[in-house]
């Protein structure tokens, strides 16, 4: 899962750039986590708020589904 990212050198960046919809020049936020461009049809601190929201339940998903993993596993480890 990965924000949209005009990397410095590619024809997106240049596009969005002209457009004047570079809003950081940060590098080190050039990392599809964070929004470094003005998104078109929403703001960039929904986008931001929306990609972060959704990496926290991805993680609270992954972990459950981990612990199932090892609660079901356990016994099938143990027994041979």
């Amino acid at each position: 899962m990965n924000i949209l990212t005009p990397f410095p050198g590619s024809e997106l960046y240049k596009i969005y750039n002209e457009e004047g919809r570079i809003v950081d020049y940060d590098w080190n936020k050039y990392n599809f986590c964070n929004v470094v461009y003005k998104p078109k049809l929403m703001s960039q601190d929904k986008l931001q708020n929306g990609y972060n929201d959704l990496a926290k339940q991805l993680k609270r998903y992954m972990m459950h589904r981990m612990i199932q993993r090892v609660a079901t596993n356990r016994n099938t480890v143990f027994d041979e």
